[in-house]
């Protein structure tokens, strides 16, 4: 958007800009809201194999499920370790989180 926020970044007043200050590419978004995504998504797929799917997938039901919390814990200990506070989605995409 114009904004370069979603409506909850712009009430903490920060944006997503691109590493050279400019502006996100819609692609560069979509590229990285895709990227924050694939924790959320496998573990929506991996619920639903537990309500339709066949009890020969348990083990890799329970993989994906710790998969999920692997991702998660990457992308925060990346926050939390990366002196510039990137997140490995920001950093892949080559993004950052400012104050506006």
């Amino acid at each position: 958007s114009a904004h370069q926020a979603t409506w909850g970044k712009r009430w903490q007043g920060i944006r997503v800009i691109q590493n050279n200050g400019e502006k996100l590419t819609k692609l560069r978004s979509l590229g990285r809201t895709a990227l924050k995504f694939i924790p959320w998504e496998l573990a929506h797929t991996c619920i639903w194999q537990i309500n339709y799917g066949s009890r020969e997938y348990e083990n890799l039901i329970m993989i994906g499920f710790i998969l999920v919390w692997v991702w998660v814990g990457i992308y925060l200990l990346t926050l939390l370790i990366n002196p510039k506070n990137q997140a490995l989605y920001d950093k892949i995409a080559k993004t950052w989180v400012v104050q506006s």
